[in-house]
């Protein structure tokens, strides 16, 4: 999750945080996800939920809610054509699926995120993460 995560820093996990509280994830939060090509969860941030409008724009960006995707460095996301092409199979008038998730790393180059995996579901999110 580098650059958004810096050496060092402290993170808290929260297993089951969600589901417990019986709280929605919301954007920005950093979940930990049960990937299955994984053995560990892998640690990714929310960019889009079922109530965003998603589109993908012809030179590779995606747009929510109308603002370019973008990292913490506020370098956009550019995705590939197989990419827009999973992600396109979860959008039904430009919304994903009802609790589902887009969920991104913040390295644009190298991360198992919703370019891989597309959208995901709720029940496998298995934490929430906080920054100290």
């Amino acid at each position: 999750m580098s650059p958004l995560i810096k050496n060092n820093e402290k993170i808290t996990f929260y297993p089951n945080f969600y589901h417990k509280c019986k709280k929605k994830p919301k954007k920005q939060d950093l979940v930990a996800y049960d990937y299955k090509g994984d053995p560990l969860l892998i640690i990714k941030q929310i960019k889009a939920t079922d109530q965003d409008i998603i589109e993908i724009q012809p030179n590779g960006n995606l747009k929510i809610n109308g603002q370019i995707l973008v990292n913490s460095t506020n370098t956009p996301y550019i995705f590939t054509k197989n990419e827009q092409n999973l992600i396109n199979l979860y959008l039904t008038n430009h919304k994903i699926p009802p609790n589902s998730f887009l969920i991104f790393g913040d390295n644009l180059n190298n991360s198992n995120d919703s370019r891989k995996f597309g959208a995901i579901h709720f029940n496998d999110i298995r934490g929430k993460f906080l920054i100290k």
